[in-house]
């Protein structure tokens, strides 16, 4: 039976975690202003709109997780991987 390797990350999706929410917060405002557009023929304002309220959500998730992850290492948890 093989041994089980020690967990040297025990949060290691955290990362990953938090890079799928700022993705997430990035890309669905856009995808939401280009259906308006389809839907209203109102191009080019929902997705002006969305792209807008997209960079904004999506710079404010990752300063948010950048807060978070800071936090974490004042604490003596564990770093991020990579780092």
């Amino acid at each position: 039976m093989p041994q089980k390797q020690p967990d040297t990350d025990p949060n290691g999706l955290r990362g990953l975690a938090e890079g799928g929410m700022i993705v997430g917060q990035l890309v669905a405002p856009i995808v939401i202003g280009v259906w308006a557009d389809n839907q209203w023929q109102s191009a080019p304002w929902g997705a002006s709109i969305g792209i807008l309220v997209g960079f904004v959500g999506g710079g404010w998730a990752a300063y948010r997780a950048y807060q978070r992850m800071n936090k974490n290492d004042q604490r003596g948890g564990t770093p991020p991987t990579g780092t």
